[in-house]
């Protein structure tokens, strides 16, 4: 596919100009025209890189990308980065916020789907988008069984804070450092807050 078709699409499906966020988002480095193959990932860091290489990609997809804030110089590490996408032509795409306010496939709308949950709101506004899903287990689940299923759906779980209530109907999702968010899920009624 054609880098410029396919970031056109990206940008539209994904909001990308809707969507205010810490940094540029969208395509950040551009690399070869013609795109076969992408590799996604979480982060745009050197690991990633050379694993997207040795894959064959034309494109890495992230949700944390290269540019945050400020400018940043290009050496030490960062440089070494830049540096590698550029002689490889790798095309680096990054779609954070963007990314996990998606309503469809986005990162809270998965994880409430991989997690037999039904979205039935968004809340958690950043930068004046609501990126968090409020979702709803209607039989109720017991607050073991769901750290079951985000242990078999998504891997390891970090940390459990079990003072709210063993039986889960009303759960608030936002991927990302969420923490700051646990009161207002609090007044939305959840009975669990995945962060």
């Amino acid at each position: 596919m054609n880098r410029t078709d396919l970031v056109r699409y990206l940008d539209e499906y994904l909001n990308i100009e809707g969507v205010k966020d810490y940094g540029p988002q969208g395509l950040q480095v551009e690399g070869r025209d013609k795109v076969d193959r992408i590799v996604g990932l979480v982060d745009a860091q050197m690991p990633g890189v050379e694993a997207a290489l040795q894959r064959g990609a034309d494109m890495m997809l992230v949700h944390h990308g290269i540019f945050w804030g400020p400018t940043q110089p290009l050496r030490g590490q960062h440089g070494e980065l830049v540096r590698s996408l550029l002689a490889s032509e790798l095309n680096l795409y990054a779609a954070h916020l963007a990314l996990d306010s998606l309503r469809i496939v986005g990162n809270n709308a998965e994880l409430a789907r991989r997690l037999g949950l039904e979205t039935i709101d968004w809340w958690g506004e950043v930068n004046g988008v609501a990126i968090a899903a409020l979702a709803t287990e209607t039989t109720g689940i017991k607050l073991d069984y769901l750290v079951g299923r985000y242990e078999q759906a998504v891997g390891p779980v970090q940390l459990v804070q079990a003072h709210g209530p063993r039986l889960v109907h009303r759960v608030g999702l936002m991927s990302g450092s969420g923490a700051r968010y646990i009161g207002q899920a609090a007044e939305l009624g959840c009975d669990a807050f995945i962060t």
